[in-house]
């Protein structure tokens, strides 16, 4: 059988809907290994045509993708998780994106996965990972892309994945900000479930920060999940709480000031 080269390899995989190989893929269909190998993924990255995520994953590149020099990884992180061998689901600030808000537009795709992963940097890119184990289905949707399907947190996970991972999101009015666009999506019966997944400090600020954010028609359910739970006073976020204003409904010590950038919805509770 005549050996390929590396462009007519590639070129094969755009035409049966394929944006992703592996090194072993990539050595059994080019017949080459060793330096071989290396040289050809060496050409076709330098080309443009390829663009390895992680050692031994590529991605392949599109003409009409060559500028970005990789491919959305919405369209590759579905498989990158069978690659790598993890659990995991779209999450963060970039699920909140999917689910209709973009104020806070993520300059960082975040993934949540069950084990923990180094982040991914590259000129044109950048990919971070939270850890959580398990991941019920409960956490997450199936989401269609151009290649097939990934998988999106929901937005009630969502809203409460930006309030348990400080780094996804930041501040208080980051989230706020997040929040009085994500409240629309939210369904109550969902939210509340949630109450029984994450710890109990977090969901009573994802329930103040919610109502604060315009949603309290979304925020009875879970209020009245928490109080058949042992909730103890919490403080919004970490510092000092002396004298501050108490919020008895989420027994939430409000220890700073939270100021969106876009005003909170207006909503009958």
């Amino acid at each position: 059988m005549k050996k390929r080269n590396g462009e007519m390899f590639v070129r094969d995989l755009l035409s049966r809907g394929r944006y992703v190989f592996s090194r072993e893929e990539a050595a059994r269909e080019l017949q080459r290994d060793g330096d071989a190998l290396w040289t050809i993924l060496r050409r076709l990255e330098k080309a443009g045509w390829a663009n390895q995520i992680v050692r031994g994953f590529y991605c392949v590149v599109p003409p009409q993708q060559k500028n970005a020099g990789t491919i959305p990884p919405e369209w590759f992180v579905d498989e990158l998780a069978r690659f790598l061998g993890v659990e995991y689901y779209v999450g963060g600030l970039t699920a909140a994106l999917f689910h209709g808000a973009s104020h806070q537009k993520p300059q960082v795709f975040q993934i949540v996965a069950d084990r923990q992963v180094r982040g991914i940097r590259q000129k044109n890119m950048a990919l971070d990972f939270f850890f959580r184990k398990p991941l019920p289905p409960e956490y997450w949707e199936r989401k269609k892309t151009i290649t097939g399907y990934f998988r999106l947190s929901s937005s009630e996970a969502t809203a409460c994945d930006l309030v348990a991972y400080r780094r996804m999101c930041g501040s208080p009015d980051f989230i706020a900000t997040v929040f009085v666009e994500l409240g629309e999506a939210l369904r109550p019966d969902r939210l509340a479930a949630l109450a029984s997944l994450y710890e109990l400090p977090v969901m009573q600020r994802v329930g103040w920060l919610l109502d604060f954010a315009g949603w309290k028609n979304k925020t009875e359910a879970l209020n009245r999940a928490l109080r058949q739970k042992p909730r103890s006073w919490q403080r919004l976020r970490s510092g000092t709480a002396a004298g501050v204003p108490r919020d008895e409904r989420w027994k939430l010590l409000v220890n700073c000031s939270v100021e969106p950038d876009i005003e909170p919805v207006e909503n009958d509770a």
